[in-house]
């Protein structure tokens, strides 16, 4: 059985599209949102530029894959 995780974020923005908030709060919540996935982009990155080559070979990524991705800037997808 699949699990699915929802975020504190997702919940935030399903909620803000579902009622009718301020202009204002709504544009918060947005660029709240990008803030914590660039985040959460960064780290992902971080982590990944560490693994070891046999880890990145478990996962089935090239070290010159890995280090393409690591090197991308956070806004980047």
């Amino acid at each position: 059985m699949s699990e699915q995780i929802i975020t504190t974020r997702e919940i935030a923005l399903s909620l803000a599209e579902r009622t009718q908030l301020p202009v204002a709060s709504t544009v918060a919540l947005k660029f709240a949102n990008m803030v914590a996935c660039w985040s959460d982009r960064s780290k992902q990155r971080r982590a990944l530029s560490k693994l070891s080559d046999q880890h990145l070979d478990d996962i089935g990524v090239s070290r010159t894959r890995a280090t393409a991705e690591a090197n991308k800037r956070f806004w980047q997808q």
